[in-house]
């Protein structure tokens, strides 16, 4: 992954919002993977949790 310098102030705020998106999207997936790994195999587990973070698109992937 290639690393990109903003080249303005405003641009630098933008990224950094961005990588908070993609940091509350990793914790969502790793609370979704650990509650997976202790889970029975009832799907509707994960969707429960998915709701409660309000990252349901999440399970897609």
């Amino acid at each position: 992954m290639a690393v990109r310098e903003p080249a303005t102030y405003e641009e630098a705020l933008e990224r950094i919002v961005e990588l908070e998106g993609q940091l509350e999207s990793l914790d969502a997936l790793l609370l979704l993977s650990e509650r997976a790994a202790s889970d029975d195999g009832d799907r509707h587990a994960l969707v429960e949790v998915a709701r409660d973070l309000d990252a349901e698109d999440l399970l897609g992937r």
